[in-house]
């Protein structure tokens, strides 16, 4: 039975979460108008039939084949968006979601995190960023772009080639900080986030 034809009897689930059934597209979610939850690890390349779902929290989509962040427009009440262990080469697509609290793209394919083109500077709560998975990450070799995200309190940069630690005299409210660096002079520069009480350091050699 296709995802359509199976999705439409369930129009009143609230959380979806599917295990061994590996999908290959997110087409039949449109039906599910009262989700909040949704978590899918399957064979699914592109983000697409979510528009509809408004009330959407919560959504897992780790795991995949996805290429590109996109259709994320009208999901205004998402606070947890998972895209880690995909294909993903741009941080883009997210600029509607102010609500967001969780951001998590570890394991893609993301070379640099381009300042303000992905969060709205307006209303935006983000506490958590992760660009590693399981200390797999992508390759991005500078902090940069994180400026805005003046309520981040937790940072997974690990398993990235991170140069030097800069740029991170904004975020005020960090608390757990993991990353990993080549300059080892920069680490002084972690003296300014006052209220770090977890930090998490490998030296890449």
């Amino acid at each position: 039975m296709k995802n359509s034809d199976l999705l439409s009897f369930f129009t009143e689930l609230e959380e979806f979460e599917c295990g061994s059934w590996k999908p290959q597209t997110t087409k039949g979610f449109e039906h599910l108008k009262n989700i909040k939850k949704i978590s899918i690890h399957g064979d699914i390349e592109k983000i697409e039939n979510l528009e509809a779902l408004k009330g959407l929290k919560h959504l897992n989509l780790g795991n995949n084949k996805i290429k590109k962040i996109e259709n994320l427009d009208t999901l205004k009440e998402l606070e947890y968006l998972d895209l880690s262990l995909n294909k993903i080469e741009k941080i883009e697509g997210l600029d509607n979601l102010t609500k967001l609290k969780l951001l998590s793209l570890g394991c893609n394919l993301i070379e640099e995190f381009k300042e303000a083109s992905y969060i709205n500077p307006i209303g935006h709560k983000i506490g958590e960023v992760r660009l590693a998975y399981q200390y797999s990450g992508n390759t991005i070799s500078k902090i940069k772009g994180l400026e805005n995200l003046v309520k981040l309190e937790y940072l997974f940069l690990q398993g990235n080639p991170i140069e030097k630690i800069e740029a991170l005299d904004n975020l005020s409210k960090l608390r757990h900080l993991y990353i990993s660096v080549k300059n080892t002079d920069s680490i002084t520069e972690l003296s300014k986030l006052k209220n770090l009480i977890k930090l998490d350091l490998n030296i890449i050699q």
